[in-house]
């Protein structure tokens, strides 16, 4: 049982960390949108445009991962509670 909240302790860390990720590279966005006019910024943008992209692809992804992993070791749970509750001590 340890190890299956182990590894969702380990996914859940990971969408923490996209989270954090997305929000720096955000912040680059932003800047990078001000200076509309500059076209030596404009490779610039495109990678951070494509990485901001990745990471919010990723990020949706193990997100679904995560909640539904979860909500199976939530029911494994509590079918194994439900399951020893049920027991008659003779």
């Amino acid at each position: 049982m340890l190890m299956l909240i182990l590894v969702f302790c380990v996914l859940l860390i990971s969408v923490l960390i996209l989270a954090g990720m997305r929000k720096v590279i955000g912040r680059q966005e932003e800047e990078l949108l001000l200076h509309v006019g500059d076209p030596a910024l404009v490779e610039k943008k495109s990678y951070v445009v494509h990485r901001v992209d990745t990471i919010e692809k990723w990020g949706k992804t193990l997100t679904v991962i995560t909640l539904v992993y979860g909500l199976i070791v939530l029911g494994y749970y509590l079918y194994l509670g439900w399951q020893q509750g049920s027991h008659v001590i003779q």
